[in-house]
This record gives C-alpha cells, sequence and structure tokens, in this order.
C-alpha cells in the first residue's frame, strides 16, 4: 500500500538581486501520499518571501521574510509508530513576518593580504 501512493514534492526557489534590494521567492508543493511513516491524505503548498537590504558598506542589514505568504500551508497527515500508536495531525497555517537587523561592529580587513608564497610553484606548473 505504502509504495503503491508515494509523496512527492516540487519546488521552485528563485533570488533576484537588483539594485533596490535581494529578493527571494520559494515554493514548495508536497502531493498526497505516503513517505516513510508518515501519510499526508491533503497536498501542501507554500510560498515564503523574502527580501534583503544591506547599507553602510554592508555593515547595516535589514531582512524582511514572510513565511508562507498566501496561509495555504496547511498539515493534514497521519503518523503511523506500529500496531499500537496512530497519531492524526491537522495544524491550519498561519503566515508569519520576520525582520532581523544585523550591524557588523569592526569590520575592517586584515593589512596583511599576503606576500605571494607559493607563486614560483605555481609558475613552474
Amino acid at each position: 500500500k505504502i509504495s503503491n501512493n508515494p509523496m512527492a514534492v516540487f519546488r521552485f526557489n528563485n533570488t533576484f538581486n537588483t539594485k533596490l534590494a535581494m529578493l527571494t521567492w520559494m515554493m514548495s508543493y508536497t502531493t498526497k501520499g505516503y513517505g516513510r511513516n508518515i501519510y499526508s491524505y491533503k497536498p501542501r503548498f507554500c510560498t515564503n518571501v523574502s527580501v534583503y537590504k544591506s547599507f553602510l558598506k554592508d555593515r547595516l542589514s535589514f531582512q524582511l521574510f514572510v513565511y508562507d505568504l498566501f496561509g495555504t500551508d496547511d498539515i493534514h497527515m497521519s503518523a503511523h509508530y506500529g500496531k499500537m500508536r496512530d497519531m492524526i495531525v491537522d495544524i491550519q497555517s498561519t503566515s508569519k513576518v520576520s525582520l532581523t537587523v544585523r550591524y557588523k561592529f569592526n569590520t575592517t580587513r586584515s593589512k596583511y593580504k599576503g606576500t605571494g608564497a607559493g607563486k614560483s610553484q605555481k609558475n613552474r606548473m
């Protein structure tokens, strides 16, 4: 029964680097079916979006992340743990938003950049 109805996962991830910001678009679709000891009896669809922008020569950065943009990542599955335990899970999705702010202190580069050690060996090869 399990091998006759396998679960499939399709993903589309793309990042667009523009002059204004870096945008990331991630989508996944999971079919109903079996995967290991889990049976998903309804398909799942999820869309995540991220916007990243840095300032002050990459010292200050902001990332806005929206998980499950359309609120469609509902989980409907049953997990089987042998003859005695079955667990049924029905979770309605909720969209989530997070904002990450980073500031890098002391980002000066090292003044020691190397002196070309090994250059003669590279030329010899």
